[in-house]
């Protein structure tokens, strides 16, 4: 079939004359068949080619254009919600510039986690919010200090995979790019807007001028940005933690070295070891991943292809959803090369999950094992609840705080009235949903992670010394950057030190479904034997928050 551009009218071929050859022709053509005319002789007049060329296309092309149309839309809706999104948050900002201090409550989901209650402006908004807010009271930034900022400025520009003294000298040769970005950010290089967070680069870099140019000295400059430090893949920090995983704790920065480690790039390693090992038996599938090595069939497999699946592994991604991840970063590279049909892909999404899963059970050994028990358990005590009296799984935090997991199976009233029709809850007393499995790894560590915030916090307190946090990032003054990262590291080996949540997640369940566990003669197996990583390690660790 084709179909012409100006009137999007499909032409079928029975239509069309069999001697016309591959071209169609245009609606205002004529019925002239002599081969003077013909659009395949090549003696054929240069209007006649080009009014072919110009009108009619085939259903591939019109499929791929119809497919771009929507992605234009798609994009311009995004485009117009984020534009609304920014100006009320820019009223908001413009509501609130004439105090002097701006404070923001905080409310605690059922985990833990800490959220601010006012909507849009808040540090735990996207990087042109965090870049509009500062510390009321400013300090002076010291020798220390300055260090600290020269590591802020480089970890927004994306360079947080260097080691700190790396960072100082990179903004240090790129100091005339700071200077010129703070003063005038609009004109020459715009080198803040390379940045992996360009708003937050651009006020470090107006920060740092303006430290630079202080007449009493840098040190003495009193600074009000907020300096960040990140966990390091931080819901496997804790799972090694755990499982005092030796192995995976050196991917994930528990223990000291001189460069921060990278675990997807450790990870990719075991990876590409394994999928050669198949190609050289002759597996089709390993081979297309590794490529022939011509052209651009190669080097297929990269950092980015496993990144999303690993970093969603830890907080209970199904198969499934870990195949898509793959398929989504594979269709990508595809669009580059175009050499793999959807079936292919596919199978290559579905291998290398496997491959993902494998490498991680080496790496991450101990880890696995402790996901695996969590697995094991929750299934057990669930298929000995009767279903109709099902009740959530729930667990006590070192600091005491209750967690329940609110998943219920949903039932629902229609109500029908003159004004029209809704639903209402059906019964307040429902069984709980299968949620409660697939949810309870990642809650766990959620709520993990929520106890080492606030007990970071506590201690930062007692000092005297202010913070606030996203979850796994923690920002201070530049001053007091040292002093937080150590309470990091303290408060997160004083965590695990005493405490050993699968241990007292055996005894809680077994107390709370004891009845149920009687019923069936059932006992709860023993969590899995511990690596051999010693945690006072952490102490010692620079790139544990970095």
């Amino acid at each position: 079939h084709y179909c012409a551009l100006k009137d999007g009218n499909i032409q079928h071929q029975h239509v069309q004359k069999r001697d016309r050859g591959f071209y169609g022709l245009r609606p205002d053509a004529t019925e002239d068949t002599d081969d003077e005319h013909h659009p395949t002789n090549p003696t054929a007049s240069p209007s006649t080619k080009t009014a072919i060329d110009n009108d009619v296309f085939n259903t591939l092309q019109r499929i791929a254009y119809k497919k771009q149309q929507d992605q234009d839309w798609r994009n311009l809706s995004d485009l117009r919600s984020s534009r609304v999104h920014y100006l009320q948050a820019l009223r908001q900002a413009r509501s609130l510039v004439q105090f002097s201090k701006v404070y923001f409550p905080n409310s605690m989901d059922f985990r833990g986690r800490m959220y601010p209650i006012p909507g849009r402006l808040n540090h735990t908004g996207s990087d042109p919010f965090r870049a509009m807010l500062e510390y009321a009271e400013p300090k002076p930034l010291g020798k220390v200090g300055l260090y600290w900022l020269k590591v802020h400025v480089a970890n927004k520009m994306g360079m947080s995979k260097l080691s700190f003294d790396e960072r100082v000298q990179y903004v240090d040769e790129h100091v005339q790019d700071v200077i010129q970005s703070a003063e005038s950010p609009l004109h020459g290089d715009k080198w803040w807007q390379e940045g992996a967070e360009p708003m937050q680069c651009l006020m470090a870099c107006k920060e740092l001028r303006d430290a630079l140019s202080y007449s009493a000295g840098a040190e003495n400059f009193p600074s009000r940005l907020p300096v960040a430090v990140d966990g390091s893949y931080n819901g496997l920090q804790h799972y090694s933690a755990i499982g005092r995983d030796q192995f995976g704790a050196q991917l994930v920065n528990l223990v000291p070295s001189e460069r921060p480690a990278d675990a997807y790039t450790g990870i990719l390693k075991e990876m590409l070891t394994v999928i050669q090992a198949d190609a050289r038996r002759d597996n089709q599938v390993a081979q297309r991943c590794l490529g022939s090595g011509k052209g651009l069939d190669r080097n297929h497999i990269k950092r980015k292809t496993i990144k999303r699946p690993i970093m969603t592994q830890v907080y209970g991604v199904t198969g499934y959803g870990m195949t898509e991840q793959i398929l989504d970063e594979i269709v990508k590279q595809n669009a580059a090369h175009g050499l793999w049909t959807m079936t292919d892909m596919k199978e290559m999404a579905a291998y290398l999950r496997e491959k993902v899963l494998d490498s991680l059970g080496v790496t991450f050994r101990e880890t696995q094992q402790c996901r695996k028990w969590l697995t094991d358990v929750t299934e057990l005590i669930w298929n000995a609840q009767p279903p109709e009296t099902r009740n959530a799984f729930c667990w006590t935090t070192p600091l005491g705080l209750v967690v329940r997991q609110p998943y219920r199976v949903r039932k629902e009233l229609s109500l029908f009235t003159v004004h029209g029709h809704s639903k209402i809850p059906g019964d307040s007393v429902t069984p709980a949903s299968r949620k409660q499995l697939s949810a309870l790894a990642p809650n766990l560590i959620h709520s993990l992670d929520a106890t080492h915030l606030a007990m970071t916090a506590l201690e930062m307190q007692n000092r005297g010394l202010s913070m606030m946090a996203v979850h796994d990032s923690y920002w201070t003054y530049a001053c007091d950057m040292p002093t937080m990262t150590a309470v990091l590291r303290e408060q997160f080996v004083h965590l695990y030190a005493k405490y050993d949540p699968l241990w007292e997640l055996k005894e809680q369940w077994e107390e709370s479904f004891f009845l149920d566990l009687r019923r069936h003669g059932l006992r709860l197996p023993d969590p899995p034997k511990r690596g051999d990583l010693d945690l006072n390690v952490v102490l010692k660790s620079p790139y544990f928050f970095s």
